[in-house]
């Protein structure tokens, strides 16, 4: 019996679709009408912004759009008035002008004229041209924003954010990195600190303040009384922060990432009063801090032993600090220590013997490791990421890297002479980064074979929706496969990747059945996705697997129309038929 992969239900082609990346949703579309009219469904395009460049007006540009149920645009370029993309998508939820160094307070003046409730999400980074008066505009009908990016706007000053503070009241996530005329009054008032009308932020969560060099510890006081909801505070390249301002920043109690990096002034005085507070941070970023010693990870392991992260890049600590450090921080994840020459491998092993749970480290530059810590630190049960940049490898270390390559999901930083480069054994085929390329890999050191390669291999079809034949000449010329007892005999490598490959996968998949035109490997191989253990995912995948389940039923005239079809079977019949057919 002949089936094709056309007969899916449209509802089923769209849940499939909506697992792949923008380019091939592109590309199934031009596969035949089914496809195109499955493709078109709002629950495939959910969540995905649209990249434009605007340089001629387009009539059916937002139509389509809004036909998909996009919601989301970057503008890449603006040659046009900004008020043609405002007027085009009324509800517009995200809107990313990052880069338009075109774009004027007059231009944003014509485009917010009145009231739009449906954006949350406003992107003017490197705006340079943007002043105070767009924030104004910003602030007046802009009430429902929640996400403010305002990075190298080097123009905004302190009366800037204090129309922020009058008017976004609702705003949760503010980046103004960069913005050199910012001082502590300003910061006052987005904390309600000031004698202004402004009432504040107060619901400010995440606030990036990274190379703002007019800032002083009065600002983390501000934040500290003000902004008690702060989540993520980001004040990394801020010369003028001391370490008296930790005291202020010691007791927010809901503060759980906090970036130092090249806070100059931050010594070891600074980091015992964050350990001395009621700090719970899960997350600290002291790179490159000068003045950061050993005596810091002392403080560290009695006052923030609950850190999952933490970077020391280049930090003067050696052994003796790592030796007080471990032995109290059993819940770090990632640690980075590259470019502190002063570790050792007995620093690497004194890693390796107390964290346990590490997923990552970042090994970067520290010169004085050797084959025997290198050995140690790969013997961690959980760690997928490892960066060894600046290495000079010999033969057995490399051997060594090689031997723990089948465990590790990522390589980072690795020199080429280091002979890495085409290591197959590394995820992806080679030592720069995880995932695997075409044809292989492996992700979170689980091996696979990709669908399309394996295709390929059995059948000796095209894997690109490019090489593809119209529907009519592909049925005439591509030969009949067999339905899935047949398949089964195949003996196809077990297909047992993590969720987050899913989307990947599912792209593949869809590559091959567009090639093959044939339903009847759907299901094996969407069956092999069923033990991931996720009850989401396999809710997801049920459907998929019934509606090609139904394909493999006989059908008078599998062509037809859906209305010529035999009718449907019952569930039991449905599951009995299929059983037998197994």
């Amino acid at each position: 019996m002949e089936t094709h992969i056309s007969c899916l239900f449209p509802e089923i082609l769209a849940m499939i679709f909506s697992y792949l990346d923008v380019r091939d949703k592109g590309r199934v579309a031009q596969v035949c009408t089914a496809w195109r009219d499955a493709s078109y469904h709002k629950s495939v395009w959910r969540g995905v912004e649209a990249k434009l460049h605007l340089r001629r007006a387009n009539p059916s540009l937002f139509p389509s759009l809004q036909a998909r149920g996009i919601r989301r645009v970057q503008i890449l370029s603006l040659r046009r008035s900004l008020s043609y993309v405002i007027q085009g998508m009324p509800n517009i939820e995200s809107l990313n002008l990052s880069g338009c160094y075109n774009l004027t307070d007059n231009g944003l003046g014509h485009a917010f004229v009145q009231e739009i409730p449906s954006l949350r999400v406003l992107n003017l980074s490197l705006c340079k041209q943007i002043t105070d008066s767009s924030l104004g505009r910003i602030a007046q009908y802009l009430k429902n924003l929640e996400v403010l990016e305002l990075g190298g706007c080097s123009n905004i000053t302190n009366t800037g954010l204090l129309l922020i503070a009058w008017g976004l009241h609702r705003l949760k996530s503010l980046n103004l990195r960069s913005c050199r005329h910012v001082s502590d009054v300003g910061i006052g008032h987005l904390a309600g600190m000031t004698r202004s009308a402004a009432e504040g932020c107060l619901n400010l969560e995440y606030l990036t303040l990274q190379d703002c060099q007019k800032l002083t510890d009065l600002s983390l006081k501000h934040i500290s009384k003000g902004l008690a909801k702060l989540k993520v505070l980001n004040l990394s390249f801020c010369g003028g922060i001391s370490d008296a301002g930790m005291i202020h920043l010691s007791h927010m109690a809901s503060l759980w990432s906090l970036n130092l990096r090249s806070c100059d002034n931050i010594s070891d005085t600074g980091i015992m009063h964050l350990a001395m507070g009621t700090l719970r941070l899960s997350g600290l970023d002291v790179s490159f801090c000068d003045k950061v010693g050993d005596q810091s990870l002392a403080y560290i392991a009695q006052g923030l032993y609950q850190l999952k992260s933490l970077s020391l890049c280049s930090c003067h600590i050696s052994d003796d600090g790592i030796n007080r450090m471990v032995r109290q921080m059993h819940e770090l994840r990632t640690l980075n220590i590259g470019q502190c020459v002063r570790i050792t491998d007995k620093g690497l092993e004194l890693i390796a013997d107390h964290l346990t749970q590490l997923t990552g480290i970042d090994l970067y530059g520290c010169t004085k490791i050797t084959k025997r810590g290198l050995e140690r630190i790969t013997q961690l049960p959980c760690l997928k990421v490892l960066n060894l940049g600046l290495w000079q490898m010999t033969d057995s270390e490399k051997g060594v890297v090689l031997q723990s390559g089948r465990q590790l999901a990522s390589f980072e930083g690795m020199q080429d002479r280091a002979g890495l480069g085409a290591c197959s054994r590394l995820p992806g085929g080679g030592g720069g980064g995880g995932g695997g390329g075409e044809g292989g890999g492996s992700l979170a050191g689980v091996p696979f074979i990709y669908p399309a390669e394996l295709i390929t291999k059995a059948f000796k079809l095209p894997t690109r929706i490019g090489d593809c034949q119209p529907r009519e000449e592909l049925a005439a010329t591509q030969p009949v496969l067999p339905a899935g007892p047949a398949l089964a005999d195949q003996r196809l490598p077990p297909l047992r990747p993590p969720p987050p490959a899913l989307k990947q996968l599912a792209s593949r998949l869809l590559i091959f059945c567009a090639a093959l035109h044939s339903a009847a490997l759907l299901v094996p191989l969407l069956a092999r996705f069923s033990p991931l253990g996720s009850r989401e995912t396999s809710a997801q995948l049920r459907p998929l697997a019934l509606g090609a389940g139904r394909l493999l039923l006989p059908h008078p005239n599998h062509h037809s129309s859906r209305a010529g079809r035999s009718p449907k079977h019952s569930s039991n019949s449905l599951k009995q038929d299929w059983q037998e057919r197994q």
